[in-house]
């Protein structure tokens, strides 16, 4: 178990995690000022946090909740970003400011980075991610919904439809053309 807390002098707080069975703790992460800690996965957490020493510099790290490990740094850009697990082996990444879209994509063990758009290489704008579950992200261009592979970041060759905005194994919810809320059976 993993929280966080703030340290003594009430400015500076640390991630710690505790055993659960007996409240004690098993490790203490560095100070931080402005600290963010979210799940990433269920063997990950991000935490994203100013150095406490030099504030304009940005920390953004995927821990290991059960021993406080630094599994990987993250790209600087991924701060504010929302993270989901696919609930297969991948941990999604996803940025909205405006009009402009970033994706990163994890591995949920490793936290090493997958795969990003935008790519401008491949020639390849970043989705707006609305959900992801199920080994796939699903998002909106400008060219409407669509679903992608959340190991590899290809397109999937069918489109979904409708980007929904929560899925499980059964339903799919997402708002129609008409901005009603609707309920799409989930296939696949």
């Amino acid at each position: 178990m993993a929280g966080e807390l703030e340290t003594s002098d009430g400015t500076y707080e640390s991630v710690r995690g505790y055993d659960l069975l007996t409240g004690t703790e098993r490790w203490r992460g560095e100070d931080r000022l402005n600290l963010d800690v979210t799940p990433a996965g269920p063997r990950l957490l991000l935490v994203q946090a100013q150095n406490k020493d030099d504030y304009r510099v940005h920390i953004q790290q995927f821990l290991d909740p059960a021993t406080g490990t630094v599994k990987h740094e993250a790209p600087e850009d991924i701060a504010g970003s929302r993270c989901d697990h696919d609930g297969q082996n991948t941990v999604v990444c996803s940025w909205n400011q405006g009009n402009l879209y970033k994706v990163w994509a994890f591995n949920d063990r490793t936290a090493s980075l997958l795969w990003q758009l935008p790519n401008q290489t491949a020639n390849r704008i970043a989705p707006r991610v609305t959900a992801v579950w199920n080994g796939r992200v699903y998002g909106k261009t400008e060219n409407g919904p669509l679903a992608l592979d959340s190991r590899t970041g290809a397109d999937l060759p069918t489109r979904p439809g409708v980007a929904p905005f929560l899925v499980n194994g059964y339903t799919g919810l997402a708002l129609s053309p008409e901005d009603d809320l609707t309920a799409y059976p989930a296939v696949g």
